[in-house]
This record gives structure tokens, sequence and C-alpha cells, in this order.
């Protein structure tokens, strides 16, 4: 069952991209939640008498926040305080994710190592796109660190022995195809060539990732 959920997460997602410049707001709204519903839906299905309780729990609560955060991002081009509330929302999900990824083993030094390879290819990444970071909102700044903090985490998994193998590249994958959707929304908004093209993966890494991540509750 939870493969068919991530299945409906490709149809609605795709569905919202095809859309999303052409219908109405609330036709974009329908469709950008109804494959934040199918992720809910998979880690829900995906739950098995096996599964830790407390790390279903705060990666379900991560997907909760999401859902929320998805709603709001459709509205954020209406007035700032939507956009705002969305990254709140996006920010609690990386932390509930980060508490989950603890629970199941504790940082250690690969942890360090990742994070500052990714916040370097983060800043690389800003000044090709020519986005000024001095010209950022303090809590952009906070977003991504704890935004990489998260990605590192989840990276630092394919260095833990005792976990199972398709666990670990769940979580790593996904937890790097969430962070990369990010950058692709930031270059988006800075402009370009690419601007259509970062828009449609930036969705699709999005979805992605959060469907690898809501599928760890069945390994």
């Amino acid at each position: 069952m939870p493969y068919v959920f991530a299945a409906l997460v490709i149809v609605f997602a795709g569905a919202y991209v095809y859309t999303r410049k052409s219908a109405a707001i609330f036709g974009r709204l329908f469709y950008k939640t109804a494959a934040s519903v199918m992720l809910i839906l998979v880690a829900v299905s995906a739950s098995r008498s096996g599964t830790n309780n407390i790390y279903h729990f705060l990666i379900l609560s991560g997907l909760c926040f999401a859902l929320a955060a998805d709603i709001l991002s459709v509205f954020s081009d209406q007035t700032k305080a939507f956009a705002v509330a969305g990254m709140f929302g996006y920010l609690c999900m990386n932390l509930l994710y980060i508490s989950a990824f603890w629970l199941i083993a504790a940082p250690g030094v690969s942890d360090a190592v990742f994070f500052v390879l990714l916040a370097g290819t983060g800043l690389l990444a800003c000044k090709l796109s020519g986005i000024d970071l001095n010209k950022l909102s303090r809590r952009i700044h906070v977003y991504a660190f704890v935004l990489c903090a998260m990605a590192a985490r989840a990276l630092s998994m394919l260095f833990v022995s005792k976990l199972n193998p398709g666990f670990a590249l769940c979580v790593s994958i996904g937890g790097v195809l969430i962070l990369l959707s990010n950058m692709l929304r930031a270059s988006k908004r800075a402009g370009g060539r690419f601007v259509r093209l970062a828009g449609i993966l930036g969705i699709a890494t999005y979805y992605s990732g959060q469907t690898l991540v809501a599928l760890t509750a069945m390994l």
C-alpha cells in the first residue's frame, strides 16, 4: 500500500507542475495539497509492528508540518506573512527529521564533515546564482543552517554499521534531495535562463526526497 500512495504523490506532483502557471490558485492548492497528503499516507501505511514508534511519530509530525507549509507556500505570492509562516513550517519539519535521525544514531564526526561540505556547496551555489547573502534576512540564515544540519545528519546514516542498508540509503538520499529542492527554489528566485527548469526540478526533488523519508517507516 505505501507504494500506491507513493505513486499518487508522483501523479499529483506532476499535475501541480503542469498546472501551476495556468490554473487558478485553488487548482494549484488542490494538487499540491493532495500530493502532500499522499506523503502522510505513505508514512501511515508504511508503519509496521517492528517500526520504532517514536521515530515514526517524529517523521509523521514532520510531514504534517510540511503539509501546512506546502499549503501556505501556494499563497506566498499574495503576502509575505504566508511565506514566513511557510518557512517556519519547513523549519519545524527539518528539526523533527533531525530528532528522528538522532534517535536512530547519535551524531559523530561525519555530521560535522558533511555539514561543512554541504554549507560550502550552498554558499558556492548562491554565489554562482548571484544571490547576495548579506541581503538575506536572519531567519533565512537560520533556516539554511538547520536544513544543512538535517541533510548532514541524514548522510551520516550511511556510516552507521548497525543500520539496515535500505534504511540508510533512503534517509541519506531523501535528506539530500530535500536540501537540493531548497537550493533549486533559491536559484529560481534569483532569476536567470533556467528559472522554469529550476522550478520543475525543485518540485521533483522535494517530493522524491519526502517520499523516501516517509518510506523509511517500513525499513
